[in-house]
């Protein structure tokens, strides 16, 4: 009998369980289509009807894995520049999903520190040339600070000149005293990117 009772009372609990969390009929995104910088996320909130049911339920997934992957939370994170589909369903019917394109990263972000540092530093003093927007770094050298000296990058430099033409200068450029002549080039190579420091700069000229 004491059998009996228990079996009733656990049928009992696990109907009130049930009636406390009904099945899932639809979700709504907050959003149908994105954009997302590459190696950046983006959270999708959803509303799900009725509004009591559970969402342990839901399965989000992305078509291409290769471009994003999703989180069951819907946290989506942009992995290479594309388009995808997010969907959430029930693991059966499809309730909503989101169109997803994957943006590159400005070249800005995609420098390192150093290099983030020296653009910073030449930009300070762009204007400094008759036509900013015709300034293309050709090479830079990093000289390290020493007794007599502090940091400075030797730069070289082509840019449009008075006269009409184009010249190339080497130039000092120190981040805290500015931006003067250099009398001869150093010959040397700093390893930095630099036909991604020349598109950072035109990035920052165009906005």
């Amino acid at each position: 009998m004491r059998k009996i009772i228990k079996i009733v009372l656990l049928i009992g609990a696990l109907c009130s369980l049930c009636a406390c969390a009904p099945k899932i009929n639809n979700v709504t995104l907050s959003t149908n289509t994105c954009e997302i910088v590459q190696d950046e996320t983006y959270k999708l909130s959803y509303v799900v009807f009725p509004e009591n049911a559970s969402t342990d339920e839901l399965v989000w997934k992305s078509a291409d894995e290769s471009v994003a992957t999703v989180e069951q939370d819907g946290t989506i994170y942009a992995k290479a520049v594309g388009q995808t589909t997010i969907t959430v369903s029930d693991g059966t019917q499809v309730f909503s999903s989101c169109s997803v394109t994957v943006l590159e990263k400005s070249a800005y972000l995609q420098l390192n520190e150093e290099e983030k540092t020296f653009v910073d530093a030449f930009l300070l003093h762009i204007d400094a040339f008759k036509n900013p927007s015709s300034v293309e770094i050709r090479n830079v050298f990093f000289v390290p600070a020493t007794d007599t000296t502090t940091d400075f990058w030797e730069v070289e430099v082509s840019a449009q000149n008075g006269f009409g033409g184009v010249s190339n200068e080497i130039y000092y450029l120190h981040a805290d005293t500015g931006f003067s002549k250099s009398i001869l080039p150093s010959n040397a190579s700093s390893g930095y990117d630099i036909d991604l420091i020349n598109k950072a700069i035109k990035e920052a000229l165009d906005d």
